[in-house]
């Protein structure tokens, strides 16, 4: 079985870094491991295989890195997620000229 590597967040010396994985300063590092430890105390999330920190720096990224704004946003998103039952649904294939076509959710 393949493994994924994921590198390591370093930071860099740039205060306006962008958030993203590559360019991210301390604080920023700082917010997404306090965000973290949070989803964990309130058991948004048991583990973070399936939500990553390339995943969760998206939400960060939308609220500007503020933790509030952050974990409201991304509470009502799993709510949405269960009510509207997304883990349940089966990748589609698309028939297109011979070509199977599947469609995955791209960072």
């Amino acid at each position: 079985m393949d493994s994924i590597v994921v590198p390591v967040l370093v930071p860099n010396n740039n205060n306006k870094a962008s958030g993203f994985y590559f360019d991210i300063n301390q604080q920023q590092i700082d917010s997404l491991n306090t965000w973290k430890d949070r989803l964990l105390q309130e058991g948004t999330i048991a583990d973070f295989n399936k939500y990553d920190d390339l995943y969760l720096l998206r939400f960060l990224r939308a609220r500007k890195f503020d933790i509030e704004k952050t974990n409201l946003m991304f509470t009502n998103f799993m709510k949405w997620r269960t009510e509207n039952n997304v883990d349940e649904i089966e990748v589609k294939r698309i028939l297109k000229s011979s070509i199977f076509i599947i469609f995955f959710h791209v960072f």
